[in-house]
């Protein structure tokens, strides 16, 4: 994505979430959020396997999820997607 574009996009993710009610969540951290919403919606667009990956690591959190949770999984919720390729595009 050119740079141009990607900060018009910026621009508008922040309006965007400025004027949304996050309770919680700090005002500075707003152009945290537009930047990492923007690069997982790209994310998503070209590579949904990942994305899928990503959003599942999220709804775990932080309890220690293992590399063999993942990928005794990985063609069930994956939807067969060679497991090796994803890592390396979310890492």
């Amino acid at each position: 994505m050119p740079f141009m574009d990607y900060l018009l996009l910026y621009r508008e993710k922040l309006q965007s979430i400025s004027n949304q009610d996050l309770d919680g969540v700090i005002a500075d951290h707003h152009w945290t959020i537009a930047a990492f919403d923007i690069s997982f919606e790209v994310l998503e667009r070209q590579h949904p396997a990942s994305a899928n990956s990503l959003e599942i690591c999220a709804f775990l959190r932080n309890e220690n999820i293992s590399f063999e949770l993942i990928s005794r999984g990985s063609g069930k919720l994956l939807h067969e997607t060679n497991f090796r390729y994803v890592i390396p595009i979310i890492v």
